[in-house]
């Protein structure tokens, strides 16, 4: 496997360390635990909520 990383399932295993309980922000980007994997910090579209004005 070609990886930048020294050992990328080691640092793979470690995210769930950081979770509290279900998301993290961690140095690497946001992180669902649950999934084990990253999840994008930008919105594609947004859907109509009672808060807009």
């Amino acid at each position: 496997m070609d990886s930048p990383l020294p050992s990328p399932f080691m640092t793979m295993a470690l995210i769930p360390l950081a979770c509290l309980p279900e998301l993290r922000l961690t140095n690497r980007g946001l992180v669902d635990c649950v999934n084990f994997a990253f999840v994008s910090l930008f919105v594609d579209e947004v859907e109509d909520s009672p808060c807009d004005v």
